[in-house]
């Protein structure tokens, strides 16, 4: 079974957003949501690859149409 690994700071840096820009990522529901473990929110580095062309893709179109 694959642990999850990543931080909230991990995927903001691999995204390339803000922590405020995550939280409105996350509350949307258009980032994989994290699991907790002992308090702490943490992600599966598998999920987070496999979303990030999508995501990138989608940030790219946000930052054309401002």
């Amino acid at each position: 079974m694959i642990n999850p690994t990543l931080s909230r700071e991990d995927l903001a840096r691999l995204y390339g957003v803000s922590q405020g820009y995550l939280g409105y990522l996350l509350r949307e529901k258009k980032v994989p949501l994290p699991v907790r473990i002992n308090g702490e929110a943490l992600w599966y580095s598998d999920e987070v690859s496999a979303s990030l062309p999508r995501i990138k893709k989608m940030l790219e179109h946000r930052k054309k149409i401002n």
